[in-house]
């Protein structure tokens, strides 16, 4: 399966992106990171190193369990922690932390992928577990529509409908018609995506035995962020 044949034959319509560690090196909790940050700005940098240095020692922790157990899970839990933000406080620092940290994240593999298929009349399109207001930072940033998981307001909060979360992307990417479908990911997790469309892209530093479960796949190999999860972190709040 070569790239340049299927786009110089027409025949891929339509892909799709998923973001985190696919599009840039990020996270699910380095978003509520760079919000608690914010929200934190005033207090001193030792309160600050204080509540990183309990996130990541018992926080963190928990995430990872649960998203082993399950990721709806992880992504229940996770999602919770945003209703302490307004949905003006999210969208707001969004843009922010869009601009002077994701910028820098970008993975340029990725970015060089999704440009070429647009210039060769892809429709591209982003799919990704995050809040659909930081999703958005992204799709303005390609220029391409995205799905995401909708935040509301309620009760004066940010608030995230749970039951969105499962099989979340699969219901999405099922909207389209898989002949002609361009799926890239990272992840096990998006092993239902890949699958379903007819063509895959796993992106990523090394290949996994996992991928081969996709069936006929391109590799799109990255260079490695050079960052372990608690640098990321110090990186968002610094």
């Amino acid at each position: 399966m070569n790239l340049d044949t299927l786009l110089s034959e027409k025949k891929i319509k339509t892909a799709v992106f998923d973001i985190d560690d696919t599009v840039s090196f990020t996270n699910f909790v380095m978003l509520y990171c760079f919000l608690k940050s914010r929200k934190m700005k005033e207090e001193t940098r030792i309160k600050k190193a204080l509540w990183l240095a309990g996130f990541i020692s018992f926080k963190v922790p928990e995430y990872l369990l649960l998203d082993c157990i399950d990721r709806k899970y992880f992504l229940g839990s996770y999602v919770n922690s945003f209703s302490e933000f307004t949905v003006e406080e999210i969208d707001k620092w969004s843009e922010v932390y869009f601009n002077s940290k994701i910028k820098k994240l970008i993975i340029p593999e990725t970015e060089r992928l999704i440009r070429k298929l647009k210039s060769n009349g892809v429709k591209v399109e982003l799919l990704s577990m995050t809040l659909d207001i930081l999703a958005s930072k992204y799709a303005k940033y390609f220029d391409c529509p995205y799905h995401a998981l909708k935040t509301t307001q309620k009760n004066g909060h940010a608030y995230v409908d749970k039951s969105q979360i499962r099989d979340f992307k699969l219901r999405e990417v099922r909207k389209f018609d898989s002949g002609g479908l361009l799926a890239a990911a990272d992840s096990r997790h998006d092993l239902p995506v890949l699958r379903y469309a007819q063509y895959a892209v796993i992106v990523g530093k090394d290949k996994k035995k996992w991928m081969d479960e996709a069936g006929r796949y391109l590799f799109l190999h990255i260079r490695s962020s050079g960052q372990n999860m608690t640098q990321k972190l110090r990186f968002v709040l610094s």
